[in-house]
């Protein structure tokens, strides 16, 4: 399944990837382009995640590891077709964390979308406890290696191991969301 995007302006907030700490926009205009159907790894369905523009797919930089030289981060997905295949792509648009573009949702809102089935991947929240434990570019980002420049990208403020423990606290706390 693929899904054509219109020319820039007027995109989705979601329709180009963001990066660095002070989530601009991504160099060199990429955009969210084609959309591939990705099974769930938590067998909930299907996801249509962003693969790029026909020339411009994220694989073709973003390799199978972070590139030292470049800074250009990569992965792999052991879940998928190809274990050893790149694996990079932008969230499904409906996964989207923005309430506006640049500007990420409040809490509350948060919340309330990562828990809604139409907008998770169907996912129920043991479902979103195994993603966060296991998704490729989830863990990517507690190791995301160096910038360009050579200077250690930006973690998590808390490790993956406590980010995974207050997760599984939030489920047996009934999955709680703030006001607002």
């Amino acid at each position: 399944m693929s899904s054509k995007l219109p020319p820039l302006g007027g995109l989705f907030p979601q329709d180009y990837p963001r990066q660095g700490d002070d989530r601009h926009p991504h160099y060199f205009t990429v955009l969210r382009g084609d959309t591939f159907e990705l099974p769930t790894d938590e067998k909930t369905g299907v996801v249509l995640p962003g693969e790029g523009t026909p020339f411009g797919r994220c694989i073709f930089c973003h390799g199978t590891k972070n590139d030292p030289v470049t800074g250009i981060p990569g992965t792999t997905n052991p879940h998928g077709k190809d274990p050893t295949a790149p694996f990079w792509a932008l969230a499904p648009a409906s996964m989207a964390w923005e309430s506006a573009p640049g500007v990420p949702l409040a809490g509350g809102q948060l919340c309330a979308n990562l828990l809604d089935p139409n907008l998770n991947g169907n996912r129920e929240p043991k479902d979103l406890l195994h993603h966060i434990k296991t998704e490729p570019l989830v863990l990517w980002s507690f190791k995301p290696g160096t910038r360009p420049n050579g200077e250690p990208r930006t973690t998590p403020p808390i490790s993956h191991d406590a980010f995974v423990h207050a997760f599984d606290d939030w489920i047996a706390d009934g999955t709680p969301c703030p006001d607002g």
